[in-house]
């Protein structure tokens, strides 16, 4: 059996002048220069239970690692990265404040709710009177929690659907979808698509042009697969990610 290489790359954060372009989010653009969309003390969700609430910053300088761990260390979590330079975060507003005297931020607003949908609302109403439900958490703290409140409004068929980050599955009725978004420990809400085999559009001769390469001959087999992705494990096979365990693995860091 060949043997899959993961090579993880470990990119320390590096400390530059943050560019005041645009925060691009999935459906919005907003401008750090501009006032917050939102004034500061003034909440749309409701905080999680330890007090903490969602909220979209930009700092002057990108945090270092060394930095982070500080920040986790009093209080404020990062559960969120927005390329090139700002990132999500979960906190108590005394704790943002205290964020905000150590860092200079070019912008800080709440992370509002319509920013969790993963797709557009109207696709939740079109799909009838409920929805199967993909519900991406902020931490495994909240799991219990958001999973009483689901099987509370009636969702049926709840589970757990992987544990790193925390995303429950759950079938809801379409109204409940506006109550998650409301809550701090909810990260993201998503439709879960149901798959379906032989899905031919990739193969087209516009996209991928499949058949004509099938032609030449190649399969695939022998050939060796590299996977760099920071994210993947921290070069300890002991903890790495769940769909590479018990495999053929080599690793090694960069």
């Amino acid at each position: 059996m060949k043997k899959l290489i993961l090579t993880t790359l470990f990119l320390g954060a590096f400390v530059s002048s943050a560019d005041p372009g645009l925060i691009r989010l999935r459906d919005v653009s907003l401008d750090p220069s501009a006032p917050s969309i939102m004034a500061k003390g003034e909440k749309r969700c409701a905080p999680d239970q330890n007090g903490c609430y969602q909220y979209l910053i930009q700092p002057v300088k990108n945090f270092t690692n060394k930095e982070r761990a500080a920040l986790k260390e009093a209080g404020v979590s990062f559960i969120g990265f927005v390329p090139p330079n700002a990132y999500i975060v979960l906190a108590a507003p005394e704790d943002l404040k205290s964020l905000e005297e150590k860092h200079p931020l070019l912008y800080v607003s709440e992370y509002l709710p319509e920013y969790k949908i993963d797709v557009p609302t109207g696709r939740f109403f079109s799909a009838g009177s409920e929805v199967k439900l993909n519900i991406i958490l902020t931490g495994p703290d909240e799991t219990a929690t958001v999973i009483a409140f689901l099987k509370e409004e009636g969702a049926k068929d709840v589970s757990l659907l992987c544990e790193r980050p925390p995303i429950l599955r759950a079938v809801c009725g379409v109204g409940l979808v506006d109550k998650l978004i409301l809550r701090s420990d909810v990260f993201s809400v998503e439709e879960e698509v149901e798959a379906k085999i032989f899905n031919n559009a990739a193969r087209s001769e516009s996209l991928m042009n499949v058949d004509a390469m099938n032609t030449l001959g190649y399969t695939g087999e022998g050939i060796m697969v590299c996977v760099a992705d920071t994210g993947l494990d921290s070069g300890d096979p002991n903890d790495i990610h769940p769909d590479f365990q018990n495999k053929d693995v080599e690793l090694s860091a960069a």
